[in-house]
């Protein structure tokens, strides 16, 4: 498995942890932890499927063509979600994220978030420096001061941008 299918499967058992047992509640249903709020989708769903979901995070090293680039862009503006991780967000404009996302990675062991410190990470993680654009809000920043993750009205809906790469670290 690559770096990313082990990154996805983790927030996946995470989401749909499963004892084991397989009855009317359990097993393979996406009944989990935080309720019956999450679904897969592939790269082939289009505005109607797209439009259903109230939060989209595309996760893994996801490759969007102009096509699925544009759904996305209309689903946003019509009022939904997308979170995307810093490399996925370098395939849309600055204007639509609110961030330049640099090539490179930053390695840090801090957050700082808009409501506290978190307490000092024991693994550094890595990501990819952003620079704000307008209208972007920074809800989490680095020891250096550097967003880490941000947030950017658009249209009806919102895009969140965390710096990191493909959700792997």
């Amino acid at each position: 498995q690559t770096r990313a299918d082990q990154s996805i499967e983790r927030i996946l058992a995470h989401t749909f942890s499963w004892d084991g047992r397989l009855d009317f509640e359990s097993g393979y249903l996406t009944n989990g932890r935080y309720g019956d709020v999450f679904d897969v989708i592939t790269n082939a769903a289009g505005p109607t499927v797209l439009s259903s979901y109230g939060v989209i995070w595309p996760l893994g090293h996801v490759p969007l063509d102009v096509v699925q680039r544009e759904a996305l862009l209309t689903y946003v503006e019509r009022g939904g979600i997308l979170v995307l991780d810093g490399s996925t967000a370098r395939e849309f404009s600055a204007h639509f994220t609110g961030v330049r996302v640099a090539d490179g990675f930053m390695h840090d062991s801090y957050i700082q978030t808009a409501l506290q410190e978190l307490p000092t990470l024991t693994d550094p993680y890595q990501h990819r420096p952003m620079a704000l654009v307008r209208d972007a809000v920074p809800i989490a920043w680095s020891a250096q001061g550097q967003p880490v993750l941000v947030w950017k009205a658009v249209g009806q809906g919102m895009v969140i941008v965390s710096g990191l790469d493909h959700w792997l670290d």
